[in-house]
């Protein structure tokens, strides 16, 4: 499923094995949080985790805490290249359904 069409999605779309589901880039955190865009498995990268349990999603801070805070399963690639930053993009080590923050 895409919801976004780009680089790495156009090819298996235009050959017909990825759907995709037009959405406004900005209502998909509300649309995740809310059940109307399903977010069964998240895999994403993180930073190294900080003293207190939290990875860092560094600079995505886009709807993938949403996608985390609904999900069945979170994969998380721990990479040191990821900056550790602080605000509403860091997810608990052990998922307790907040979303971090």
């Amino acid at each position: 499923m895409a919801y976004f069409f780009g680089p790495a999605t156009r090819g298996g779309g235009q050959a017909g094995w990825i759907d995709y589901s037009a959405s406004n880039f900005s209502e998909m955190p509300e649309l995740i949080r809310r059940g109307l865009k399903p977010a069964d498995v998240v895999f994403a990268s993180a930073s190294p985790m900080d003293g207190h349990g939290y990875f860092s999603l560094g600079l995505a801070a886009d709807y993938t805490l949403a996608a985390i805070s609904r999900a069945r399963v979170v994969v998380l690639e721990v990479n040191p290249n990821v900056p550790f930053t602080n605000g509403a993009c860091r997810a608990p080590v052990a998922g307790d359904g907040a979303g971090g923050a």
